[in-house]
This record gives C-alpha cells, sequence and structure tokens, in this order.
C-alpha cells in the first residue's frame, strides 16, 4: 500500500523554510538534468514543483506500482530514503524506453534517479517486506 503526504501546494513553503538546503538540492539537481540532459524547462513559461514523500508499507497491502508515465511531469526525481535489505525487500525502479524491454535500477540509501516522468514509462517491483521510503520531486508543466 502506498501511504502519501504531499508536500507540494500550501505544504511546500514550509519545506523551503524548515529544510532549504535539501530544498536548494533537488530544485538544482532537477534543473541540471533538463539544462544538460533535456533542455525542456525553458521552453514553458511556468513549472509547478510538487514534493511527496511516499511510503510503501507491506504491513498496509500490496507495495508495488505498475507501470505508468507521471501526467505533466517534465522532470521527475526520486531519493531512496530507506536502506534496501534492511528497511525492505523488493521495491527496486524499473524503466522502459520504446525499443527496450525495461531495466532495473537499484538505488540504495541517499541515491537519486532523475527522469522525464511524462515521457517514460517507469514502475517499481512489489515491495516483498518492510518499508520503503522515498522522497519524490515533480516539475510539472502547467
Amino acid at each position: 500500500m502506498k501511504g502519501l503526504v504531499s508536500l507540494g501546494g500550501g505544504e511546500r513553503p514550509l519545506v523551503r523554510l524548515q529544510q532549504p538546503s535539501l530544498y536548494r538540492k533537488i530544485s538544482a539537481a532537477s534543473k541540471y538534468a533538463s539544462d544538460r540532459l533535456w533542455g525542456i524547462l525553458d521552453e514553458y513559461e511556468h513549472s509547478y514543483p510538487e514534493m511527496e514523500y511516499i511510503v510503501y508499507d507491506t504491513s498496509e497491502g500490496d507495495g508495488m506500482i505498475e507501470k505508468h508515465v507521471d501526467n505533466y511531469s517534465l522532470v521527475t526525481l526520486v531519493c531512496l530514503l530507506s536502506t534496501p535489505g534492511l528497511d525492505f525487500t523488493g521495491g527496486v525502479n524499473c524503466f522502459k524506453c520504446s525499443r527496450e524491454e525495461g531495466y532495473k535500477v537499484p538505488l540504495q540509501r541517499g541515491d537519486m534517479v532523475l527522469f522525464r516522468g511524462e515521457k517514460l514509462q517507469h514502475w517499481i517491483t512489489p515491495v516483498t517486506s518492510g518499508r520503503r521510503c522515498i522522497l519524490q520531486n515533480e516539475l510539472s508543466r502547467i
């Protein structure tokens, strides 16, 4: 089961005030990816950042995410906050490019992956035990 706490909208200023260093790093990483890899943020007059703390907890149900794309997300950043093998098992990030079968990107605690959320199909394998916690930031087009 996925537990979701949104840190966007009205709560986002609190993140900026309480964790300014984290907020700056996440924003800078997303902008860097756009500028260096894709050059997409400049194509839009505005982008809306939405930061979420997401928990996949097997005690509350199935901890998996099906294949999908993120609606309107120009840049999606996922940071793993828990430790694989210690806090949870399973829950590996997977990505599928148009001509590939898909590939797994195992993250360790503190690792981040950035990708074009609205373009790249992605999912996680089932979390088979424990709690997998992530911080996810999406820069969405408006």
